[in-house]
């Protein structure tokens, strides 16, 4: 299960951050070019190669076959070759090159680097000066070759030692390796992005994906709805689109919702199945899942009413294009009657909506009422579905005291965005007062991984710009941060 997770989340940093990742890798290129163009000096080279002789002694007395002596040579040479080296690199023609450049040029020898190099199975030696200017390094060279033979003839004896490829003034720099150094950079830089990408991706407790929900709870996720990233329209009631008009299956997604809630367990008495939708938080899309849910009942025949029940930020008139002078609250304070605030046949089906009306200066009070109960009960036997649209569960109490005239609840999460610690905070409360948690809606839903069809991605969440959580909360005080990080974060992890 974790390698499959690794899997899909590598697969979706590299699908939705790869501009991120782009830009990472052009920026840590581009930076290290500019500073290996701008800051860092171009090193020239100078090469010479110098044939390690015989000694004279040793020429004179040589009595041996062409082909011994051959081998003699190579193994004398390859003997030597180690003095030479150390010749080469020794303080004494250091000094004496320093000594030498001053007295011909005028000036202190620049600064320079000096290599030398032998052959394998041969007697050559290379000699290697760098230096900021080439012509620099050709002339430390010259000075250094002519130094090398004369302290050879004199200390070792090897006159015969010659100058086989002589130094060449070489006007193109060595070093800095400008795109290399570039290219690994932006390697390096594309793989430090990946990995925090991927660290954040496995740390983040955001739920994506209905594996996400078995996790932490034995409550089943009864319907997926997806997100389209492209949808223009201002209808909001998407539950009723034909399919040349729905390229994500929106519709045919709360048709599949739709069946599971009519042959789900969900309790009922002698009149209609009553569902409570709420979320944990606000921004989830919880009154858009209600006025869908509703169309989709009503489109298959059943007798449905949605009511709008969060008194504090309603917005299903929003969502039904619809306009009441009054609503639910009217009704509970005596304003006007039943009949008078219900909207019928909503687009020619049966489905009729009761809006909230004017806001209420104590919506629980109302909640909490006589009147209330007595709605309910009056509701109950004139449809086949209720729908409740409900305040989120996080900060305000008004869904526990619905929840005493309801059958099941329906929790909607907000794929990317819910955390699973809202999620269980908002299970809890409900347990502890013994409301029945049908199941989850998934909405939001983007599809990275393979096993759900089509490429979805849809989303509305209709919300709040209030705060809920104080004082119920346990980390309420700490909320707009985290909130604020949350989503930093999963736009940097997001599947």
């Amino acid at each position: 299960m974790f390698v499959k997770k690794v899997d899909v989340l590598c697969w979706g940093i590299l699908k939705k951050r790869f501009l991120l990742l782009f830009f990472i890798a052009l920026i840590g290129g581009g930076v290290t070019a500019a500073y290996y163009k701008f800051f860092v000096k171009k090193t020239y080279h100078s090469t010479a190669s110098v044939f390690v002789g015989k000694a004279e002694e040793e020429a004179k007395n040589a009595r041996f076959s062409p082909s011994d002596q051959l081998r003699l040579d190579l193994y004398i040479g390859s003997a030597i070759q180690q003095d030479y080296k150390d010749l080469v690199m020794s303080r004494k023609i250091q000094q004496e090159l320093e000594t030498c450049y001053q007295e011909k040029h005028g000036k202190p020898i620049p600064p320079y680097t000096l290599n030398s190099f032998c052959r394998r199975r041969s007697r050559y030696l290379d000699i290697e000066v760098c230096a900021f200017s080439p012509q620099e390094a050709k002339d430390i060279i010259d000075l250094l070759v002519d130094i090398f033979l004369r302290e050879a003839q004199e200390m070792i004896g090897f006159s015969n030692t010659a100058v086989v490829d002589a130094p060449s003034l070489d006007l193109l720099p060595i070093e800095p390796h400008i795109w290399r150094n570039a290219g690994i950079a932006a390697f390096v830089a594309v793989s430090i992005g990946f990995g925090i990408l991927l660290l954040l991706a496995l740390h983040d407790t955001t739920i994506c994906w209905p594996e996400d929900m078995t996790t932490f709870t034995q409550e089943p996720v009864l319907g997926i709805i997806p997100m389209s990233k492209n949808d223009d329209s201002e209808d909001h009631i998407v539950a009723l689109r034909h399919t040349e008009d729905d390229p994500v299956n929106i519709a045919e997604n709360f048709r599949s919702l739709r069946m599971n809630l009519q042959y789900s367990n969900a309790k009922s008495g002698n009149g209609a199945k009553i569902f409570a939708i709420t979320s944990s938080v606000p921004h989830e899309g919880k009154t858009f899942c209600s006025a869908n849910i509703a169309f989709s009942l009503a489109e298959g025949g059943a007798k449905t009413l949605v009511i709008n029940c969060d008194l504090h930020k309603p917005s299903m008139a929003k969502i039904l294009g619809e306009r009441a002078s009054y609503g639910v609250v009217s009704v509970l304070v005596g304003d006007c009657t039943l009949e008078k605030a219900i909207i019928r046949n909503l687009r020619d089906l049966p489905l009729d909506a009761l809006l909230c009306g004017p806001l209420p200066p104590l919506p629980s009070r109302l909640l909490l009422s006589e009147e209330f109960k007595n709605l309910m009960a009056s509701l109950r036997t004139q449809y086949d579905y209720i729908v409740i649209d409900c305040p989120p569960l996080i900060g305000v109490s008004d869904v526990l005291t619905i929840s005493r005239y309801v059958d099941n609840v329906l929790l909607v999460v907000a794929a990317g965005a819910t955390r699973k610690e809202q999620i269980e905070y908002a299970s809890n409360i409900l347990k502890t007062v013994d409301v029945s948690l049908l199941g989850y809606i998934l909405n939001r839903f983007q599809n990275h991984a393979k096993g759900y069809g089509h490429n979805y991605g849809y989303g509305y969440g209709y919300g709040y710009g209030y705060g809920y959580g104080c004082g119920c909360d346990p980390d309420a005080s700490k909320s707009k941060n985290q909130s604020k990080w949350s989503k930093i974060r999963h736009w940097f992890a997001s599947k």
